[in-house]
């Protein structure tokens, strides 16, 4: 709420500015610190400013939305410049799971939970483009951040990456909602793992430690929702459309030296 009023003082503000220059008199002698506003000159400008707030609901409106549009880049370029000192471990470790080509120039690096909507209709969009690209290396970094299910799914997952069969775990997690031990134990079970293997992995030390450590790691970042993604180390918090996939495409293939 308090965001919201210091976004619509801040229009208002705009919007008297806008009404101050149509006020001004043409020489310029308008008021001044020597010169206060009469009482009478108050009340008029601040019926200028009403009124003008009236006629122009528009005006107020795209200039929220230009702030709040400033606001995001400005964080997401913040973002961006903080993940260069991290993003050398995030390559480098050999626990975050990697689809695509490994050896690729351009890579994704992505953050979600199992738990998430958005992370999931995001995986479902990206899968087939990038695997099908091979020109992209696309990073997994366990970020749950719904609770104990999601943690729980997420050590499963890297622990079928351990073994070899990520992809196949990744899907199913994304395909489910229901993220219970038990529902899970049963996805493993009909992909055919030896489920005490698979949990033993999941519940081993390193594991956990390797949670704790992606915990830190997003707030490094300055994660405060997934997914998010970072794309040839330029981040993009939340999810994101058919056009910015298409470009993420181009891209790769041309610094795989394909047009």
């Amino acid at each position: 709420m308090y965001r919201y009023l210091l976004v619509l003082f801040s229009a208002i503000i705009i919007a008297g500015a806008i009404v101050f220059t149509a006020y001004v008199k043409p020489e310029g002698t308008f008021a001044t610190a020597s010169s206060p506003f009469s009482e009478n000159q108050k009340n008029e400008i601040s019926a200028l400013v009403e009124q003008y707030i009236l006629n122009n609901p528009q005006t107020i409106i795209t200039a929220m939305q230009n702030m709040q549009r400033q606001e995001e880049e400005r964080r997401r370029q913040a973002m961006t410049e903080s993940v260069k000192s991290v993003l050398p471990s995030i390559y480098a470790d050999k626990m975050n799971p990697v689809l695509g080509n490994p050896d690729a120039a351009f890579t994704i690096v992505k953050l979600y939970d199992y738990g998430c909507g958005y992370c999931k209709r995001m995986s479902k969009m990206l899968m087939d483009p990038i695997l099908k690209n091979g020109n992209i290396r696309w990073i997994f970094v366990e970020t749950p951040i719904f609770g104990s299910q999601s943690d729980f799914a997420a050590r499963i997952s890297m622990a079928a990456y351990q073994l070899g069969r990520f992809k196949e775990m990744h899907e199913a997690l994304i395909e489910t909602s229901d993220l219970s031990q038990e529902n899970i134990q049963k996805i493993a079970e009909e992909l055919g793992f030896d489920w005490a293997a698979l949990k033993a992995i999941a519940d081993s030390q390193e594991m956990k430690d390797k949670m704790v450590a992606n915990a830190s790691l997003a707030q490094q970042v300055g994660l405060n929702g997934v997914p998010m993604f970072i794309i040839d180390g330029e981040v993009i918090p939340g999810a994101f459309g058919q056009e910015v996939l298409d470009d993420m495409l181009q891209k790769a293939n041309e610094r795989a030296g394909q047009k």
